[in-house]
């Protein structure tokens, strides 16, 4: 395995210079899965992400644009907004049927911003 050579100042520093609370700033890997909405604290997850996001993606009639799904040991955390109450419950219908997951939190709010 070759070591990682940094190429910019901002990836030395990500690994050298700790924050203010004494942790380090999180590889380019999370800062990419956090911009990208996933949240899982488990390792494996990402495929039961995969898995939800494209099952909401295909559904009809539904969207699911502003839905934020988090992943945590098969337990799945909606959150963000559907455009009317049939929507909000078709998506954790979609999201409970689907294997892996265990559990489903709804925090997802009807209507527009």
């Amino acid at each position: 395995m070759r070591p990682i050579v940094p190429r910019t100042y901002d990836e030395i520093t990500r690994h050298t210079v700790p924050e203010p609370d004494s942790s380090f700033r999180p590889g380019a890997e999370l800062e990419r899965d956090a911009y990208a909405h996933f949240h899982s604290t488990q390792e494996g997850q990402r495929e039961l992400y995969q898995c939800i996001k494209e099952a909401l993606l295909v559904a009809p009639h539904i969207a699911t644009s502003g839905v934020v799904v988090e992943v945590d040991q098969g337990r799945v955390t909606l959150r963000g907004r559907v455009l009317d109450p049939p929507s909000l419950r078709q998506v954790e219908s979609i999201v409970t049927a689907i294997e892996g997951v265990t559990q489903v939190d709804n925090r997802l709010i009807v209507g527009t911003e």
